[in-house]
C-alpha cells in the first residue's frame, strides 16, 4: 500500500481507507446476490499482483 500512495501521491491513510470501504462494499454485494451456488470443491489461494 506504500508503493500505491507514492505512486499516486496519496496519503497511506487514504488508500487503507479506500480499500477497507471497498473491501466493505464487495462482502455487501457477495451477500446479497451470490445464492444457490452448489460445489464439489473449493480451492483458496492467494492472489499477488505486482505493477
Amino acid at each position: 500500500m506504500k508503493a500505491i500512495a507514492k505512486l499516486t501521491g496519496v496519503s497511506f491513510n487514504t488508500v487503507s481507507k479506500l480499500l477497507i470501504d471497498a473491501g466493505k462494499v464487495c462482502a455487501q454485494y457477495h451477500d446479497e446476490n451470490v445464492r444457490n451456488v452448489k460445489v464439489a470443491r473449493i480451492q483458496c489461494d492467494e492472489i499477488w499482483s505486482f505493477t
